[in-house]
């Protein structure tokens, strides 16, 4: 099973490798890192359409799922703990090493760096984080000025974007979800076994669409609804079928860890809502001009759940609004993934390496 390693300490995650575009040196590597209970098999629709598109796709999986180095006894109770600080060095160790990461296996797979054809950028490293994944790119972002200084230079040489896929209010940027959305893991009715098999499906729902991030309110989030109970739609060919529920039972066991997330993955979004917008806010809005060439694609889905369509409208929001003085925002973009919930890459490979090609 392949590894890199993340730190000097013997830490190392799994990850598996699309390869080589033939015949091309200055193709875009995509580093794909899943959020809670899927793990990088998740993202397996994308690898066939990645050389025709000049793309070598490296699918990662997260310390504590399958082939990554589990955490150890102590970073379990740091996680748990109510000790604000170690959670905030646990958090920063955490995002340090996917810089660490992202060097790695530029040096180890030889993967060619960024460079500049006319006006466009080519090669180098795009970081592709989805769902609670984006929490740990914030993380690495926010916490980029402790790197050691031939590290940080070397994720500038080599990391050129964040895609931030359908990121997740409360777990990506701290704070609440939007008053009145539901979500299974947050339901007190329910025990929380229940709730993660509840949760596992809704996930993959097709709610209402959302025609445009201006027009969102509390309202209009507590009003979608899930399209196939609207429709009376639960057919295997349906498109508004569910996603996970179109999927063989093997094939959902083969992309998920429900231990890994009852014993890490919950623990850490419960506990660390205040180090998540502190998070948010330094790597995105207050950077102080580190890593300034790095820059963020938001790929936003119009049929995801409210937690998601409620962080891209906090994110549009806060791009409309003034920029304090004194502080320097990362250059971001909204991309709006037509049609989609919240598993494009299992639905869409196609239009998800379109949005890798087009708006990297």
């Amino acid at each position: 099973m392949p590894t890199i390693p993340v730190d000097e300490s013997g830490t190392v995650v799994y990850y598996e490798d699309s390869g080589e575009p033939e015949g091309s040196h200055t193709y875009l590597t995509v580093v794909l890192i899943h959020g809670i209970l899927f793990h990088g098999a998740i993202f397996k629709n994308l690898i066939p359409h990645a050389a025709a598109n000049n793309l070598r796709l490296i699918r990662v999986n997260q310390r504590d799922y399958p082939g990554s180095t589990p955490y150890s006894a102590q970073e379990l109770e740091t996680i748990a703990s109510n000790d604000f600080e170690r959670r905030a060095v646990l958090l920063q160790t955490i995002g340090n090493q996917l810089s660490t990461l992202v060097v790695n296996l530029a040096k180890e797979l030889h993967l060619p760096p960024i460079s500049i054809v006319g006006s466009k950028r080519s090669g180098g490293v795009a970081l592709s984080t989805w769902s609670m994944g984006n929490c740990l790119a914030l993380a690495m972002l926010s916490n980029a000025s402790s790197l050691p200084a031939q590290v940080r230079q070397d994720v500038a040489k080599y990391m050129r974007t964040l895609v931030m896929l359908d990121p997740v209010a409360g777990t990506t940027m701290g704070g609440t979800p939007s008053q009145g959305t539901y979500h299974p893991f947050r339901d007190p009715t329910l025990p929380i076994q229940e709730r993660v098999d509840r949760a596992q499906f809704w996930l993959s729902f097709y709610f209402t669409k959302v025609v445009d991030l201006e027009s969102v309110t509390t309202e209009v989030l507590e009003s979608r609804v899930a399209q196939h109970e609207q429709l009376g739609l639960l057919q295997a060919s349906s498109a508004k079928t569910p996603t996970l529920l179109r999927m063989s039972s093997a094939e959902l066991e083969s992309a998920k860890d429900r231990a890994a997330l009852l014993r890490s993955s919950l623990p850490l979004l419960r506990s660390n809502s205040e180090n998540f917008r502190l998070n948010f806010e330094k790597a995105l809005f207050d950077t102080d001009g580190v890593l300034p060439s790095v820059n963020v694609v938001v790929a936003w889905c119009d049929e995801t759940m409210g937690d998601a369509v409620f962080a891209a409208k906090i994110i549009h929001d806060r791009l409309k609004a003034e920029q304090p003085a004194g502080k320097v925002r990362r250059n971001i973009e909204m991309y709006r993934l037509e049609g989609m919930n919240h598993f494009p890459h299992c639905d869409f490979p196609e239009k998800v390496i379109e949005m890798f090609t087009n708006a990297l």
